[in-house]
């Protein structure tokens, strides 16, 4: 089973929460919350090992993740995609 490394930076943690308006996150900042690069994330993300992105527009680099998903699926224990659409509509 696929484990996300459990990094969470407190720091980047407590920035992402203390800021309502970053509800919306690039790679880079879901890399710092899980501990990966954005690279790494970018590319679990293609393996359906993290939540489903959102499309914010055309082009390369237009893909956010809900803040608050990502947080509840590190809390979930990291699911593959199917299993969190899954848990995520209980």
């Amino acid at each position: 089973m696929w484990v996300v490394r459990q990094c969470c930076d407190s720091n980047v943690e407590k920035m992402v929460q203390d800021n309502p308006e970053t509800e919306l996150l690039n790679a880079v900042q879901v890399g710092a919350l899980t501990g990966y690069s954005a690279k790494r994330w970018r590319a679990l993300c293609a393996d359906g090992r993290t939540p489903a992105p959102v499309r914010t527009g055309l082009g390369r680099g237009r893909f956010r993740w809900r803040r608050t998903e990502v947080l509840g699926w590190i809390r979930a224990g990291c699911p593959c995609r199917m299993e969190w659409e899954g848990l995520s509509r209980c």
